[in-house]
This record gives structure tokens, C-alpha cells and sequence, in this order.
């Protein structure tokens, strides 16, 4: 039988229930499995499970199977790869905001000239400061719902492509999926929003503390 993973493969022997019970001289149950088709639905099948053995006067211990003991090594697993996962998205946010500042600090630099025609025309300082740093969250605020609709196409193909990789220890290969994670999304986009903010801003203001002339003249 295959137990999913390779070490356990080796010692794992699949049965009828009679005959394992025969066996070890029994009439016992250790514990029993069972499959839902909707494991959404698994909360309310305990509940439900629970309540219907109160009744039969039946004492069951119902818990998802991760929560087993069997389970320990799909939780340290998960816990590993969750710790992996975590360590990675930060790499990859700080990176996108490193990029995303160096790119809109240099493209407000190189608008200085802009800024001193703008105040030549009378604006304000604090109205050249907010209409730069207004244009860059907002710059920042459609390329991050540009980047999640590329990430959502890219998920659904990825999930529905039916790739299949061997994954460590176990026997079988499984399908290569993709996470939707919407707290992750919403979060680097503030994230990343707000670094284009700030990274609009300094340059901005440190622009219009230039006079008027010395801005247009700027190369």
C-alpha cells in the first residue's frame, strides 16, 4: 500500500479490517478515516458527528487529521515551509520597494526644471509637493491592482496546468499549486504605495526649497 512516504512505505501493510483485527485479537478500533467531498465542510461534519455519538452514547474523539498524531510530520512540515514562505515574501516586498524608491526618487529628480515651471506659474510649494507625491501613491496604487490581476491569471494557470513535482519524502509525486493569499496582496500593495509616496515626496521637497531660477536651471 502506499503510505506517502518512503520510509513508511517500507513497514505499511493494507488489510481488510477482519483480518487485522483477527490478527492483534480484537474486536477494537483504533481510529477511523473518512474522506469528505467537500473538505470545506469538515467543521460542521465534526459538529455534527460529535453530537449524533453523544446521542448513541458513543465517545469519539472527531478532529481533522492534521491534528492527529499521525499528522506530526505534515505539521512540522507545514510549519517549515510557512516559516520558508514568510522569509521569501519579505525578501521579495523589500526588494519591490527598494526598486520602487530608487525608480520614483529618480524620476522626480529629473522633473526639477518641471517643478520650477510650476512655480513660475504660481504654485505653491506645499501644491508642487502634493501634486507629485499625489501622482506617485497613485501611479503606485494601479501598477499594484495591474500586478494582482497578472498574479490571479497567473495562479489560476499555474493551479490548472496539472504539474506534478516530487516533494522531499514523499512517494508520490504532487500537483504544483499556487496559494491565493489576499492578506499578502493588500498588504504589499499599501506597502509598496507607500514607499512611492515617500520616496516622491523628499526629493519634491527638497526641489522646492530651490529657488525659482536655480530650479530652471537645473541639468
Amino acid at each position: 500500500a502506499n503510505a506517502g512516504f518512503k520510509e513508511l512505505d517500507q513497514r505499511f501493510v493494507a488489510m481488510p479490517l477482519e483480518m487485522a483485527q483477527m490478527l492483534v485479537d480484537t474486536r477494537r478500533l483504533t481510529s477511523y478515516s473518512v474522506r469528505l467531498q467537500k473538505p470545506e465542510a469538515v467543521g460542521a461534519f465534526i459538529q455534527e458527528l460529535k453530537s449524533a455519538a453523544t446521542q448513541a452514547g458513543l465517545a469519539f474523539d472527531v478532529a481533522p487529521w492534521q491534528e492527529h498524531r499521525s499528522g506530526e510530520l505534515y505539521r512540522r512540515s507545514m510549519e517549515l515551509l510557512g516559516l520558508f514562505r514568510t522569509f521569501v515574501t519579505l525578501v521579495v516586498i523589500i526588494v519591490a520597494g527598494m526598486s520602487v524608491f530608487n525608480t520614483m526618487v529618480k524620476s522626480v529628480s529629473e522633473r526639477i526644471r518641471e517643478i520650477g515651471t510650476l512655480r513660475s506659474l504660481g504654485f505653491l510649494r506645499r501644491h508642487v509637493v502634493a501634486i507629485f507625491t499625489l501622482e506617485a501613491f497613485f501611479l503606485a496604487l494601479v501598477s499594484s491592482a495591474l500586478g494582482l490581476i497578472l498574479t490571479l491569471v497567473l495562479t489560476f494557470v499555474c493551479n490548472h496546468s496539472g504539474v506534478m513535482y516530487k516533494a522531499g519524502l514523499l512517494s508520490e509525486p504532487v500537483p504544483f499549486r499556487v496559494s491565493f493569499v489576499p492578506v499578502v496582496y493588500v498588504t504589499a500593495g499599501i506597502f509598496l504605495s507607500m514607499v512611492a509616496l515617500v520616496a516622491a515626496y523628499l526629493p519634491a521637497r527638497s526641489a522646492t526649497n530651490k529657488s525659482i531660477a536655480e530650479a530652471l536651471l537645473h541639468v
